[in-house]
C-alpha cells in the first residue's frame, strides 16, 4: 500500500521494464503501448494530486493561524492572505488537473488503452 501511494505510476514502470503481461494481470490495465507522452501525462497528473493534497495542509495551517491570532490584526491579516493565496492556487491546480486529465484521456484513447 505504501508503494502505491509513493509510486502511483507502478503499472507504467512495469511496462517500461518489459513486464507488460505482469502489469496487466496485477493492475488490470493495458500497458503495452505506454510511450513517453503518456508517461509524462500520468506523471503530471500524479504531481497535481500531491500539490492538491498540499493545499489541504496549507488551509489547515492558515486556519490554525487565524484561530490563534487572538485579535492581533497583523496575524489575522497574514492568515487571511494565506487563505486567499491558497484558494487562488487551488483554482490554478484544478484547472491544470482538468487540462491534464483531458489530455491524458485523449492520449489513452489514441493508443487504444482503456480509460483511467
Amino acid at each position: 500500500m505504501v508503494y502505491s501511494v509513493l509510486f502511483p505510476l507502478h503499472f507504467i514502470h512495469a511496462a517500461l521494464f518489459g513486464l507488460s503481461n505482469t502489469a496487466e494481470g496485477v493492475f488490470g490495465k493495458n500497458v503495452g503501448n505506454v510511450g513517453p507522452a503518456l508517461f509524462i501525462g500520468y506523471l503530471l497528473r500524479t504531481v497535481l494530486i500531491y500539490i492538491g493534497s498540499f493545499f489541504l495542509l496549507v488551509m489547515v495551517h492558515a486556519g490554525f493561524m487565524w484561530m490563534t491570532a487572538h485579535g492581533n490584526d497583523q496575524k489575522l491579516n497574514r492568515a487571511k492572505l494565506k487563505i486567499q493565496h491558497a484558494i487562488v492556487a487551488l483554482i490554478i491546480i484544478l484547472s491544470a488537473y482538468a487540462i491534464t486529465t483531458y489530455t491524458v484521456n485523449n492520449l489513452l484513447s489514441a493508443v487504444g488503452s482503456p480509460g483511467t
